[in-house]
């Protein structure tokens, strides 16, 4: 009953209130102000990408072998989509296969410089997880094996 009579004052003071204000022209949409609507703002996706793969580099994230989008997106300071966005849009790479294009130009060089350890162990520091994927990765970034390239850099 007292649940009854809450709701029952309520709708009494609505009407009341309503009543009240029923004298008032109802205003038209026209004469109203409208806030002036701004486009939203065009990003440069190219530059924010090389910006952000430079500071990846110089950083050397690329390196720990369980980077994530999320991860990656938290140490630059933004949200994933947009890290998504100025990879695919600005830069032209999915995610992984930009990673993997960092560590396989950290295996290149590590290759070319005549580092004497084996080509896993360089390819695991540079944060690839297994030797399958760095394999494929660098056959698809160079065009052929680790092995090869390291011969063809050897003086």
């Amino acid at each position: 009953m007292p649940l009854y009579a809450a709701i029952a004052g309520f709708a009494l003071y609505l009407g009341i209130t309503g009543w009240r204000y029923l004298a008032l022209p109802f205003p038209a949409l026209d004469t109203l102000e409208h806030p002036e609507v701004r486009s939203p703002a065009v990003r440069n996706w190219q530059a924010q990408g090389e910006e952000w793969a430079t500071r990846i580099r110089d950083n050397g994230w690329y390196r720990d072998d369980s980077l994530t989008l999320r991860r990656l997106a938290s140490l630059l300071g933004t949200n994933e989509t947009y890290v998504s966005r100025a990879l695919n849009e600005g830069l032209g790479v999915g995610f992984s296969d930009f990673v993997n294009g960092l560590r396989c130009e950290d295996v290149a060089a590590a290759l070319a410089a005549d580092d004497s350890r084996p080509v896993l162990a360089i390819a695991l520091d540079a944060g690839f997880a297994s030797k399958a994927s760095f394999n494929r990765a660098f056959q698809r970034r160079y065009g052929r094996s680790p092995s090869a390239y390291r011969a063809s850099h050897k003086r």
